[in-house]
């Protein structure tokens, strides 16, 4: 069971499958995706004038939103071969590859990642590859799951998980978009990773649920006052 959750989690095709559809979720329709911008709009400050990388940037939702808002230029990588033809010619470029083989002949001024670090195995390699990607002076602001959110039943939602080690598991949930599996790691677990590569953890911010996500999504309304993701801002 482990094995096949594991194989699951970090495929770069995942997103390919068949019982996956994250393109029905459109923009900021999604009130997940609106949850996640929300946050990392208390930070645009830093996207102002910058030259972005959106690492695992699936339909490119996200890319949009930061060039409307003072960015400079922004990039994605994506490994998922539905995700980019969705994607189509949005008018950004989208790198069809996975972060370990992304070319590292550009440097950028911020990297941000939404919820793409849990189908990433080796995490020490991805954030070696991230601090040469980032000028002096960059930042990375990722969003992760949260350790004690991603395990538990919520309506909805079928969720099954298996322990790898005290700070790790791999979870598979099912809901109405398709089925995902990802590993889910302690914040502490990031950070520390980040600090091996001479990130600096400015902070991590515990994402609990917005006024707008419990009533757009009630189901999030349970965990009031809980963090169901972070983000993690970094510092070169």
């Amino acid at each position: 069971m482990v094995d096949k959750l594991l194989a699951r989690a970090t495929s770069p095709t995942q997103y390919d499958l068949d019982d996956i559809s994250w393109s029905t979720e459109n923009g900021l329709q999604s009130p997940t995706r609106k949850f996640f911008f929300d946050y990392l709009l208390g930070f645009k400050e830093e996207w102002r004038d910058s030259d972005i990388l959106d690492i695992g940037c699936g339909t490119g939702w996200l890319m949009h939103l930061l060039k409307e808002n003072g960015a400079k230029s922004v990039e994605g990588i994506e490994p998922s071969h539905k995700n980019v033809a969705y994607a189509g010619d949005n008018g950004f470029e989208i790198y069809h590859c996975d972060l370990d083989s992304f070319s590292e002949d550009k440097r950028y001024d911020l990297l941000i990642s939404v919820m793409t670090f849990g189908h990433i195995n080796n995490i020490d390699s991805s954030f070696e590859k991230m601090a040469r990607l980032v000028r002096d002076g960059g930042g990375v602001q990722l969003i992760v799951p949260a350790y004690d959110y991603f395990k538990r039943e919520r309506d909805g939602c079928k969720v099954e998980f298996e322990e790898l080690n005290p700070e790790e598991y791999v979870v598979q949930v099912t809901r109405e978009q398709g089925t995902i599996a990802e590993i889910v790691r302690k914040v502490e677990f990031y950070e520390r990773a980040a600090e091996r590569v001479g990130l600096t953890v400015e902070d991590s911010i515990p994402m609990v649920p917005t006024d707008s996500l419990m009533r757009d999504s009630p189901r999030h309304a349970t965990f009031k006052g809980q963090p169901i993701t972070y983000l993690v801002r970094l510092r070169k």
